[in-house]
C-alpha cells in the first residue's frame, strides 16, 4: 500500500471496514497518473491541437461571453461522501446554480441541499464561504470550496480553462467510450484552488476535436493530494454558439481506480446577464444573479 492509499484509509477508518478485505484490495490494484511534463514550455503542437478543440468547441462565440450562469443537479455516489467529506458536502451540494464573471474574474456558487444553502464567491482567487447565511472560516471547507470552484470551470469549458498552462504537450492517445482520441497534457500554476500547481489530462475526439474527457490532480485541499479524478463529458449542445458538455461522470483514477465519484448534469445555461461583483455581495444572490439558468434546448 503507498503512502497516499494509506493516508486515504487512515482518514476514514470505520468507511473504509465496510469494503471488506476482498473489496478494498480489488480497489488498490491498479491505479491511473498524470505523467510529468517532458519539457518545460509550450510545444506547437501541443498548441495545434488544443486550437483545433477551441474553434470546435466555439471559440469566437466563447471569447464574447461576459458572464456564464448554469445549473448542476447530480448524484454522489455514498463510498466518496465518507472518503471526502469536505469536497462532497453531500448535506448542501445536491443541487448548485454557479455564476461566472469572465472579464471581472469572479466566481459564485449556491449550492443546496437537504441541510440548506452553501453560497462561495470567489474575488480575485479570494474565497469566502456561506452556510445558511453564515460566514464559515474553517480552513477544511474554505479549500475545498476553493478546489470544486475551479474544477467545475474545468469541467464546463476545459480546452478554454488550460489556455492558461505554463506546460502544454502532447501525451499520447486513449479511447474514450469507444472514441478514438489525442491527449494533452496541461501543468497550470497556480493550481486548481489553493493549489500552487496542478496537472490536467485532455482527451481530445480525433473526429469532431470535442474534449471527451479530463484528468485531473486535486493538490488544492490537504485530504484529496495526491488524488487524481477523470471526469467523462457527452451530450453535448450549442447555447451561444459553443459546444457545451451537459452530462459528466467523475471517477477517481488514484488511489482507488475506477471508483465512481460524482454522475452530475449540466440541466440550465443562460449566458450575458450583466452581472456584477456586487451582485453576489455577503454571499446572496440578488435577484438578477439568482435566478435559475435557463433549461436547456430540447
Amino acid at each position: 500500500m503507498t503512502s497516499i492509499e494509506l493516508a486515504w484509509f487512515v482518514r476514514a477508518p470505520r468507511r473504509i471496514l465496510m469494503l471488506g478485505a476482498f473489496s478494498a484490495l480489488a480497489l488498490l490494484a491498479a491505479c491511473g497518473s498524470i505523467p510529468l511534463p517532458k519539457g518545460s514550455a509550450i510545444q506547437p503542437e501541443a498548441l495545434a491541437l488544443l486550437e483545433q478543440s477551441q474553434q470546435a468547441h466555439g471559440k469566437a462565440a466563447f471569447a464574447a461571453i461576459r458572464d456564464i450562469s448554469v445549473s448542476y443537479t447530480g448524484t454522489w455516489f455514498d463510498l466518496i461522501k465518507r472518503i471526502q467529506p469536505a469536497i462532497t458536502d453531500p448535506a448542501y451540494r445536491q443541487t448548485s446554480q454557479e455564476r461566472m464573471l469572465m472579464a471581472d474574474k469572479v466566481i459564485a456558487q449556491m449550492h443546496s441541499g437537504p441541510a440548506g444553502q452553501k453560497a462561495v464567491v470567489e474575488t480575485d482567487r479570494k474565497i469566502a464561504v456561506w452556510y445558511n447565511g453564515t460566514p464559515y472560516a474553517g480552513a477544511d471547507q474554505q479549500a475545498a470550496a476553493h478546489l470544486v470552484l475551479h474544477a467545475y470551470q474545468l469541467f464546463l469549458y476545459p480546452a478554454f480553462y488550460v489556455q492558461r498552462a505554463s506546460v502544454l504537450e502532447r501525451a499520447g492517445s486513449s479511447v474514450v467510450n469507444g472514441r478514438d482520441c489525442d491527449v494533452l497534457l496541461a501543468v497550470l500554476r497556480p493550481g486548481i484552488g489553493n493549489a500552487p500547481e496542478d496537472r490536467v489530462l485532455l482527451s481530445i475526439d480525433r473526429q469532431d476535436k470535442l474534449v471527451r474527457r479530463v484528468w485531473l490532480t486535486l493538490e488544492g485541499s490537504a485530504p484529496s493530494q495526491g488524488a487524481i479524478v477523470s471526469v467523462e463529458h457527452d451530450k453535448f449542445v450549442n447555447v451561444g454558439g459553443v459546444m457545451w458538455p451537459t452530462h459528466f461522470y467523475e471517477t477517481v483514477v488514484k488511489p482507488f481506480a475506477g471508483l465512481p465519484a460524482h454522475d452530475f448534469s449540466l440541466s440550465g445555461i443562460d449566458l450575458n446577464r450583466g452581472l456584477t461583483a456586487a451582485d453576489f455581495a455577503g454571499g446572496r444572490f440578488s435577484e438578477k444573479a439568482g435566478r435559475p439558468a435557463a433549461a436547456l434546448p430540447k
